[in-house]
């Protein structure tokens, strides 16, 4: 198993695992005591590859740690002297590198179908289950995505998303090593050190999810609307721009005029992000084109190794093939379909390819309800337009179905709220009247931008009071409804001070907020 943060070791450790027949089990950092310890029992780890910080937090406190043969920990010379089980990874170089390794299988041996990592997802459902991907699965991936993303061997990218999960595995270490990309890893990650090390750098690739390009947009009109003038100067180069891109149907004016905006923002050497694991909201995407920057959308899961789909981009005319409201076309070799669409074409998205995991490990009957016939049924509802290119609508099972059976997505409801400067981050949950009401109806969670509001009305943080919030996010909500059909609308809101709970690739864990109420009539 791996157990760390990111950095260089942590890759050592994974290629010297495959390439040694071993099966890798990255585990999330950020998971708690109990969580690692339930996945390192279930899958029998025996050598487990671990940060000194981490090593200290579990030795104590997981009940599975006198079975682990051997820990290897990446950090200076540690204690092994005194500790016949522990070792640190120089000590194990220096001890093994002009030696033959007991059971050693060769990579001649290694079988494609063989697995190579069994990874256990985080979930927003609170369920944890392993994913066992294969050689195949894995190297499907990387030779897709080599022939439809522009990365080369003069590139240099920042890794910022957490490596056990298989979004940045994928897309952040294995695909940029196989095309000789530099990966540059920070050890604190905050928007201003991240910037700085982009700017010292010059990063020119970067897979994210799309909070961190919220927050990037945010940042930038921040302080764009400090200062009238530099907010009357770029009102009127973005009127400009729209102008030129509309006459002549190119895009790459968006970059040309507002090259000045991102070097200023020490972002102009990034050439393009790719954004997944969650949907990007429509106003940071548009806003995000207009001031020049490339934002290639993907979609997939863990269980997909995990890229289905993704926009194209390999020169800079291809910009205008992007387009920042979908996740783009099937990658090569993979197909897509959607499972019983109704009248709008929207329905479940199904796919099928090399790239579909084995199953879950120890879960037959899990395993058995999302692959049918050689199909991964993915529980997103989506629609493929007449490009072929694919939009996700939601999650199956977060849709809201009110009393009169009409079906309601969050994610559409929640765009609309997350449009407003005042509102940080919210999710739409169904929640019934009553116990003996069937139906359910739209019920908001917001955690309030508080810098904004502060800033906006000129307010001390003492002086944004309760009453004040309420009247703030009612008022919006007002406004909200307005613009929609009956039962689409929010029936009620509470407001949070604390950020929504996440898995580690932001994902919120909606099944935690759902406990905090459980009828409109208690509100």
């Amino acid at each position: 198993a791996l157990l760390s943060e990111n950095r260089p070791e942590w890759g050592f450790a994974y290629y010297g695992i495959l390439y040694s027949g071993g099966v890798v089990v990255p585990i999330d950092a950020r998971f708690s005591e109990s969580e690692i310890d339930y996945v390192l029992s279930d899958t029998e780890v025996r050598y487990l590859f671990v940060s000194l910080s981490l090593y200290e937090k579990i030795a104590d406190s997981i009940n599975y740690y006198y079975k682990i043969k051997k820990f290897i920990v990446f950090d200076g010379e540690f204690i092994e002297d005194s500790y016949d089980n522990i070792i640190s990874l120089k000590k194990l170089i220096e001890k093994y590198e002009d030696k033959e390794i007991e059971n050693y299988k060769g990579e001649e041996n290694i079988k494609p179908e063989d697995w190579a990592e069994v990874i256990y997802t985080s979930g927003t459902t609170g369920t944890s289950k392993g994913v066992i991907l294969s050689h195949k699965n894995l190297v499907f991936e990387i030779k897709s995505l080599q022939n439809i993303v522009d990365i080369n061997s003069n590139d240099k990218m920042l890794s910022i998303l957490p490596l056990h999960h298989t979004y940045e595995t994928t897309a952040g270490f294995l695909l940029p090593l196989s095309k000789g990309v530099e990966i540059v890893y920070i050890e604190l990650i905050t928007p201003r050190v991240m910037v700085d090390i982009i700017k010292e750098e010059r990063i020119t690739k970067m897979v994210v999810v799309p909070l961190i390009l919220q927050k990037i947009y945010d940042n930038i009109e921040r302080e764009i609307n400090r200062k009238f003038i530099t907010k009357l100067l770029i009102s009127s180069l973005k009127y400009l721009a729209r102008f030129i891109v509309k006459l002549t149907n190119n895009k790459i004016y968006y970059i040309k005029i507002f090259k000045f905006l991102r070097r200023k923002a020490g972002l102009d050497s990034i050439e393009f992000f790719v954004s997944g694991a969650a949907p990007l909201q429509e106003y940071v995407a548009k806003g995000m084109e207009e001031y020049g920057f490339v934002i290639l959308q993907g979609y997939g899961l863990t269980e997909s190794s995990p890229v289905l789909a993704v926009n194209r981009y390999l020169k800079p005319e291809d910009i205008n093939k992007i387009d920042n409201f979908s996740v783009g076309p099937a990658i090569p070799g993979v197909e897509i379909k959607i499972n019983n669409p109704d009248e709008n074409g929207i329905g479940e998205i199904i796919a099928r390819g090399d790239n579909i995991m084995i199953g879950y490990y120890k879960k037959p009957e899990e395993t058995e309800k999302v692959l049918k016939d050689g199909w991964l049924y993915t529980g997103d509802s989506g629609y493929i337009d007449k490009n072929g290119y694919l939009y996700i609508t939601g999650r199956v099972k977060n849709i809201i179905v009110t009393p009169g059976g009409k079906n309601v997505f969050p994610e559409e409801l929640e765009e609309k709220l997350c449009s407003s400067p005042f509102i940080l981050e919210c999710v739409v949950l169904g929640i019934p009247i009553s116990k003996d009401d069937k139906g359910e109806y739209p019920y908001a969670f917001i955690v309030p931008n508080f810098d904004e509001i502060e800033y906006h009305f000129n307010k001390k943080p003492n002086e944004v009071t309760e009453e004040f919030l309420n009247k703030l996010i009612s008022e919006y909500i007002k406004k909200v409804n307005d613009t929609l059909l009956e039962y689409k609308r929010i029936r009620g809101f509470e407001i949070l001070y604390e950020e929504l709970p996440k898995t580690s690739t932001r994902k919120i864990k909606r099944y935690l907020l759902k406990s905090r109420i459980k009828y409109l009539k208690d509100r």
